[in-house]
């Protein structure tokens, strides 16, 4: 796509299908191009990458080696303009550090990577409930935040592995937890033990 200028806009696995083959092999069969546009300009495609690494890195385990994989194919294939659309990527990815990175957000917060006295750590941050009285809903979350900050303790007491708590801040509604690289979650690690199953027992790979 990029060697022939199209941006896709929306460069996720979602927007991804794989097709089975006649051989038995995957096609891959790209979609939802609504947001796609013709366009030279270096900056797009870097953005287009680093959306692709921002989604993988949120939603598949083992996403730093797949991409590291898709990056190198990437510059085989794109011999032309890949040297200058993969180092507006990494000018794209730079900036991109500056901002948090949401993990995974529900009713009552987010949890995303942020910093605490300059070290990367996780921070859970519980939303405002506007259609609560503020006086309220400021003591409801100063509550759940300590109850929180101390149930992590006591599991940690009790031998539990839990994130280490660096700190919280009951005003702004944060607690600054322990980051794992290249963590995931229980559900991932079973899909994956489960797929790989699956690929086993049909003699697939």
């Amino acid at each position: 796509m990029h060697e022939n200028n199209l941006i896709h806009g929306d460069l996720t696995t979602s927007n991804m299908l794989m097709v089975p083959r006649e051989d038995g092999q995957k096609e891959l069969v790209m979609i939802d191009f609504g947001l796609s546009k013709g366009n030279n300009n270096n900056e797009a495609k870097g953005v287009d990458l680093y959306v692709l690494e921002r989604a993988l890195l949120s939603t598949h385990s083992g996403a730093p080696k797949l991409f590291s994989a898709i990056m190198r194919a990437y510059k085989e294939e794109n011999r032309k303009n890949s040297e200058s659309a993969v180092a507006k990527y990494e000018e794209v990815r730079a900036r991109g550090r500056k901002r948090t990175m949401v993990i995974k957000q529900g009713a009552e917060g987010k949890l995303y990577i942020g910093e605490y006295k300059g070290e990367k750590c996780l921070v859970k941050e519980r939303f405002q409930k506007k259609y609560r009285h503020p006086e309220l809903d400021a003591q409801l979350t100063k509550e759940r935040i300590r109850a929180e900050v101390k149930a992590i303790g006591k599991c940690a007491g009790l031998g539990i592995r839990t994130p280490k708590v660096f700190g919280h801040d009951l005003n702004d509604r944060k607690i600054y937890m322990e980051y794992f690289e290249e963590a995931e979650t229980a559900k991932d690690y079973i899909n994956r033990l489960i797929s790989s199953e699956d690929r086993a027992s049909s003699g697939t790979t």
